[in-house]
């Protein structure tokens, strides 16, 4: 088949298809480097390209996959790839994008814990990511042993809050630097910083509850209990203690009408005959609504193609130190505000989106004196992000189609001509034959 032939037939009818580097996406300098393609049987070959440049490499290998050598990992080889095969049937869509990213471009970061690695449940901890350069872009990866996806989200920040920690917190971090302005080239990885969170397993309490509801709290004890204590630890040391005699499992203790002053850390125990239990793992009482709602915008829009980079900005009038970003419900980020003119803001910056960032998002502010007395929700913001490969594909499919039909008009048009030609001259040719065809006629008659 030619290659223009080709070329007009890959019209994107096979399905997507994996594409990953070997050894993973972030490559230290001067590693070798192999991008495999993974896709059908009946495949012809395969063709792999660099985004924004005009490097692309063709394998005609027959079979389910491919590999491309990159050779040596550098600067010219970070980016983002993409690629496609064919069959006798026609081409397959791009895959989703790979991002190749350098490491090693300069020292490694310092990654530290604060107040200390080692935690307990329902505790705050800070990691602090610091680089002897004057970088202005951090990543944190955590238990990421085989390194095959980049984490997110990107944030310009260098300290990474947990707060209320879990114990599926507990794992071993690393942190990046890098120029926001060379997104794949990072620095040495951090030294390794093991976070160990002890104690019990942290409730998934998911407490978020708005100014003004009755909270009901429930405290499990044992068939010999006698008394229920509720604990509420108070930003000066002290705790609010409510008691409630009874017999029995469980007990209910009613916040009827939250506000503020509701808003905080509570543990519950009970007494015994021998006396009193431990205290219960804590759980964390948010209450939202106590101060005017931020702002959630969309930069540069809330409809974008896979791929590009988004940024999601939280934005107050007040004196809010903190952001705490949501997504359909389930808190995935939080950080520090930056000052402005008209009040503070937190950028949430995510490189080269998927479809998996599609979904409903709200933000929330809050004072770090009292991180469980939070702003009113935002507006929602729904991020749609279509298939960019799909739309760039369609649009050479549309370039494509163009070019077929204009060499098809065009072949048209010389048939056409041929055609009329042989017609004009046929009656002049004909005017020859046939009189002598007739002459002929004439003669054989008068034999």
């Amino acid at each position: 088949m030619s290659p223009m032939l080709r070329v007009l037939l890959c019209l994107g009818l096979l399905s997507k298809f994996s594409l990953w580097a070997k050894p993973g996406a972030l490559i230290p300098k001067g590693k070798l480097v192999t991008c495999w393609c993974q896709g059908s049987s009946e495949a012809l070959g395969y063709r792999l390209e660099k985004e924004g440049t005009h490097w692309s490499e063709t394998s005609y290998c027959n079979g389910s996959k491919a590999s491309f050598s990159l050779g040596e990992m550098k600067t010219e080889t970070s980016g983002r790839y993409l690629c496609q095969y064919w069959t006798s049937s026609g081409c397959s869509d791009f895959s989703d994008p790979l991002m190749l990213i350098m490491t090693g471009q300069h020292d490694k970061p310092v990654l530290s814990a604060k107040p200390s690695s080692v935690v307990v449940p329902g505790e705050n901890v800070t990691l602090h990511c610091n680089s002897s350069y004057d970088v202005d872009g951090f990543m944190m990866s955590k238990d990421q042993v085989d390194e095959m996806t980049p984490p997110r989200p990107w944030t310009i920040q260098a300290k990474f809050s947990i707060w209320a920690v879990k114990a599926t917190d507990g794992g071993t971090y690393r942190c990046y630097s890098f120029y926001s302005n060379s997104f794949y080239e990072w620095s040495v990885p951090s030294d390794p910083l093991v976070l160990r969170v002890t104690g019990k397993k942290y409730p998934e309490d998911g407490s978020l509850v708005p100014q003004g509801r009755t909270v009901t709290l429930r405290c499990r004890g044992s068939q010999e209990a006698d008394l229920y204590r509720l604990e509420q630890k108070l930003g000066n040391g002290m705790s609010d203690i409510t008691d409630m005699t009874t017999v029995g499992t469980e007990v209910n203790f009613s916040l009827p009408f939250v506000t503020w002053n509701h808003a905080g850390t509570y543990y519950c125990h009970y007494r015994h005959s021998l006396g009193w239990s431990e205290p219960s793992e804590p759980l964390q009482l948010v209450v939202t609504g106590l101060y005017e709602e931020p702002s959630l915008a969309a930069l540069p829009s809330s409809e974008v193609a896979s791929g590009q980079n988004v940024t999601l900005q939280c934005q107050t009038r007040g004196w809010h130190d903190w952001f705490v970003l949501y997504k359909d419900g389930e808190e995935i980020t939080r950080g520090m505000t930056q000052s402005h003119g008209r009040g503070r803001h937190f950028e949430f910056f995510f490189p080269a989106v998927t479809s998996s960032q599609n979904g409903t998002y709200r933000c929330y502010s809050f004072q770090s004196s009292s991180p469980n007395a939070w702003s009113s929700p935002s507006a929602s913001l729904v991020l749609r992000v279509s298939d960019a490969a799909a739309l760039d594909y369609s649009m050479g499919n549309l370039a494509r189609l163009i070019l077929a039909g204009l060499v098809l008009i065009l072949l048209g048009v010389l048939l056409t001509e041929n055609w009329k030609s042989s017609r004009e001259s046929l009656p002049e040719h004909c005017d020859q034959i046939i009189p002598q065809d007739r002459e002929k006629e004439g003669m054989n008659k008068a034999i």
